[in-house]
């Protein structure tokens, strides 16, 4: 399904649960507002083989964390491939409803602040190498020094991992790891100063993922 059938779809069956929950419809993805900078999300993903497959993810993604695409480090699947045809497309769509509801929206409206997100990946068995940076910058954002400090040793290793057993590291990587260590080194010298360079990455990554800015003004306003 391309953007437009997925928006029409979401128009069509998904209008009074968004009304319900203040839901926001912004390119594939359903958004639960917050005054927090964490996007949280329901994505509709299109299959690139089969235009008529789709599968939903929940999210939440700290904006903090500076970004040029959605990533579902904290997040999870929350349907199979759904395959829509003329015929059944009122019945798939029901029951993608009804799993926003009981599944997708509880989980996300647990992980209402930066705070439960961190508690959350630290709780998390699933992939914790690679959530290292994202639990480091959360860590820096609620003030927990030593959580960030260790997070942030733990990406390093992940590194090394990686440069160890594929024989490189891509660029990106690298300047990701050395972004978090300037921001490690500066958080435990001026708290104000690092708060305005998390601000500045709030505002990077949602201008790179073209989200509403007015649905985190708080972060976004000229100051």
């Amino acid at each position: 399904m391309n953007e437009n059938q997925i928006h029409n779809l979401v128009k069509k069956y998904f209008s009074d649960i968004m009304e319900k929950e203040g839901l926001v419809y912004h390119k594939r993805m359903l958004i639960l507002p917050t005054t927090e900078p964490l996007l949280r999300a329901i994505f509709f993903e299109p299959s690139g083989y089969d235009q008529e497959r789709l599968v939903c993810t929940w999210f939440v993604q700290p904006l903090f964390v500076p970004c040029e695409y959605a990533f579902f480090n904290v997040g999870k699947r929350f349907s199979g491939w759904w395959v829509f045809t003329p015929t059944n497309e009122k019945v798939i769509a029901n029951k993608i409803k009804n799993d926003i509801t009981f599944i997708a929206l509880p989980a996300l409206k647990k992980l209402y602040n930066v705070r439960k997100v961190l508690n959350f990946l630290l709780k998390s068995k699933e992939n914790p190498d690679e959530r290292g940076d994202v639990t480091e910058y959360c860590a820096i954002w609620v003030g927990d020094k030593k959580t960030s400090k260790k997070y942030y040793n733990e990406f390093v290793d992940y590194i090394m991992y990686l440069e160890k057993r594929i024989g490189s590291v891509s660029p990106q990587l690298l300047k990701e790891k050395e972004e978090a260590k300037c921001l490690l080194d500066l958080s435990t010298k001026n708290s104000t100063e690092t708060r305005k360079i998390l601000i500045k990455h709030i505002k990077y990554t949602i201008r790179n993922l073209r989200l509403p800015e007015e649905l985190w003004f708080e972060y976004t306003k000229k100051r």
